[in-house]
């Protein structure tokens, strides 16, 4: 290796060097991870070894902010390290790898996941008063169409009867708008709406929009026997079992291998029922792009509006 013979792991310390002069520690964490995924670090856990100290330089903060700790008790430095490495294996398993997968590096000791609370589920609460005062300002502007197709995805989602909806019109119709008063009627009574689009700009339209292939782990290279990332240990895991309606933007526009995914995701939600039974059978509404046509194969539960 001194010779260069053999490849070191020189280029991921001044990688990481230069991040910790200028990220906190958890941009630092996520920046390892993705070293680690390139699966060309030599030596992960002399990696691990040499910058743990600034990988963990605002964990004392993080751990005191969720009252995990007395604002002048001290944490011990074990349980620092332990956590940042509970956050680390933490973003891997989301991206389907473990700290296992890299010996020898360490791994945490105490149960993290019972004690820090499920960020995801964090995000997904709104102020409710807030929330009903947008609603009735958007209903009241609501055309004919955009009223009858509201009440009724609001009476599936009221009565559980997870009904499949599609809506299509042309451009300048108000769909996007008819589904952000739609997560925000489902957010004022405090359940969970997840917004997704297949593309950046169409989920920056959506109110709380996220990418599809990011929030449901889909692949981007995907077959016909491609299945979602999503794992039952994972913090998506939980917020899919207290989903209400999932809101789904430009659905036309998906990979015709995603469409046979969207067709699937209410036997993937029956799963999340068999795990427990409390949670219910979400309504899914799909917006369709402008002048498509979409074939879909006949669910259970069919509504085009």
């Amino acid at each position: 290796m001194a010779r260069g013979l053999l490849e070191d792991d020189h280029e991921w310390r001044i990688c990481l060097e230069e991040a910790i002069a200028m990220q906190p520690g958890m941009a630092c964490c996520q920046l390892l991870a993705v070293i680690l995924l390139t699966d060309e670090v030599a030596e992960p856990y002399l990696l691990w070894d040499q910058f743990k100290a600034g990988l963990c330089d605002d964990v004392k903060h993080k751990l005191h902010h969720m009252n995990y700790y007395q604002a002048d008790q001290e944490i011990p430095e074990d349980d620092v390290y332990d956590y940042s490495l509970w956050d680390l294996n933490r973003i891997l398993v989301e991206m389907g790898r473990s700290l296992t997968d890299f010996p020898p590096m360490p791994f945490p000791q105490q149960q993290w996941a019972h004690r820090i609370p499920n960020s995801l589920l964090q995000a997904e609460q709104y102020n409710v008063d807030e929330m009903a005062t947008l609603v009735d300002e958007q209903r009241a502007i609501f055309n004919p169409d955009q009223a009858a197709a509201f009440d009724a995805i609001l009476e599936s989602i009221t009565n559980n009867q997870g009904y499949l909806f599609f809506i299509h019109a042309v451009g300048g119709c108000g769909k996007t708008f008819l589904c952000n008063t739609i997560a925000v009627e489902v957010r004022r009574r405090g359940q969970i709406v997840l917004c997704v689009a297949p593309s950046g700009i169409a989920a920056l339209l959506l109110d709380g929009g996220r990418i599809s292939h990011s929030c449901f782990k889909i692949s981007l290279s995907i077959h016909e026997d491609s299945v979602a990332g999503l794992k039952c240990n994972s913090y998506m895991f939980p917020v899919l079992q207290q989903t209400k309606v999932i809101i789904w933007d430009k659905v036309s526009m998906q990979h015709k291998y995603d469409k046979v995914f969207i067709q699937t995701f209410g036997l993937a939600c029956e799963v999340c029922v068999e795990v427990s039974p409390l949670c219910s059978l979400p309504t899914i509404v799909c917006e369709v792009a402008d002048s498509v046509v979409c074939q879909v194969a006949m669910l259970p539960s069919f509504n085009s509006l």
